[in-house]
């Protein structure tokens, strides 16, 4: 189960709770079976010792035996990858080593609840993969897990179930991709302080996934094939042309508008693709940035055009999240922005390698002391 929220939100009070490290001032509270938690990083660690001796500190305060951390502790230092530094003091480690021996060290055990309260946070992104590996496989053997992070993406890639709170409140409950998507829409409508569509937007997948700041907003959006036919479905390695229709509503701004995209992997949620028009590809870019066509995009009304060519994503469904925006380096300030609001699946041709994108490669082959199939092996 996935927690999510706004700091402040009550994620952390309500693990705390759950782990019995702070006491609730209405309702109840049942458990049943085995906590483990890792509330906030190096619980249970001291700074003056050893990271040998905080195994063994932190092991008690989770309710293990000394024998039972002896049993487990070569396991720990393994999965920490702290074996050079396991005896030297814990004040000397980086957040990321302090993160990697508190959580190795609860992951230890086999709880029937496992509490994890963005101990990931701190960690790399190859530890933090491991990490969650490691809590499917706590999950998987009937144990319960409870999960904390401002990363969404974790969140869908770990849990079932999410829970997203608002000052202590359940806004939402259900399964972890309808939540999170409710509560990244929800992110964006706040900042941007337009928590209401314009009259007249665009029919979307679903309209309550799309806000308005102005004073560009989009007319419609159309996905079309190297025929020009607007298709939902188009074969791996053809082509993709997003255009995008726009109108000035107000006053105009005195950066051109300009068009970002975002494409996610609708079984896993993975981020396959961002591109947009304001940001720049090389550092040489930026001498000429403004005098670029397609950054050309003003007056009351016109398209911008995205061309894909070749689709390089490999079969599958996935989902479209864009926006328009000033064309400023750096700019993240949407005026109209859709939230995972389209989606077109790629179809198979020949056979798709097990990865999200193929690349484009050009092959080579040199052939050295060619064989005459005549006179035999030498």
């Amino acid at each position: 189960v996935g927690v999510i929220g706004r700091n402040g939100a009550g994620k952390s009070t309500l693990l705390k709770i759950l782990a019995g490290t702070m006491a609730h001032t209405t309702g109840a509270v049942q458990i049943d079976g085995s906590v483990s938690a890792i509330l906030e990083l190096g619980t249970g660690f001291h700074p003056q010792y050893s990271g040998r001796e905080n195994v063994l500190m932190g092991g008690l305060c989770l309710g293990m035996t000394p024998e039972e951390i002896r049993d487990r502790f070569d396991w720990i230092v393994e999965f920490s990858e702290l074996e050079p530094y396991i005896d030297q003091p814990f004040y000397t480690y980086s957040s990321g080593m302090k993160a990697r021996l508190t959580f190795a060290t609860a992951a230890s055990l086999e709880p029937d609840i496992f509490i994890v309260d963005e101990a990931l946070a701190a960690g790399d992104s190859n530890f933090a993969q491991k990490s969650i590996r490691r809590i499917r496989e706590i999950c998987s053997g009937g144990a319960t897990s409870l999960f904390v992070s401002h990363s969404t993406f974790h969140i869908i890639q770990l849990c079932s179930r999410a829970i997203w709170l608002e000052n202590g409140v359940i806004q939402m409950d259900g399964p972890a991709v309808d939540v999170v998507r409710a509560y990244e829409h929800h992110a964006h409508e706040r900042s941007a302080r337009s928590p209401v569509a314009p009259e007249g937007a665009p029919e979307l997948l679903d309209a309550t996934e799309t806000f308005h700041k102005g004073p560009y907003r989009i007319k419609s959006v159309a996905f079309r094939d190297e025929n020009g036919e607007e298709t939902p479905v188009f074969p791996f390695w053809s082509s993709i042309q997003l255009t995008v229709e726009y109108e000035l509503v107000g006053d105009p701004p005195p950066d051109t508008v300009g068009l970002a995209v975002s494409i996610i992997r609708e079984s896993d949620f993975i981020r396959v693709a961002a591109f947009n028009t304001n940001q720049v590809r090389t550092d040489e870019e930026l001498e000429d940035y403004e005098n670029a066509p397609f950054r050309s995009a003003s007056g009351r009304s016109g398209t911008i055009s995205a061309a894909i060519n070749p689709l390089q994503l490999q079969p599958g469904s996935y989902l479209v999240s864009l926006g328009l925006l000033p064309n400023r380096p750096g700019e993240i300030e949407f005026y109209e922005y859709h939230h995972l609001s389209y989606k077109f699946d790629v179809s198979r041709t020949g056979f798709p390698e097990p990865a999200v994108f193929y690349p484009l490669v050009t092959w080579s082959a040199v052939e050295n002391d060619p064989v005459d199939p005549e006179a035999g092996t030498p």
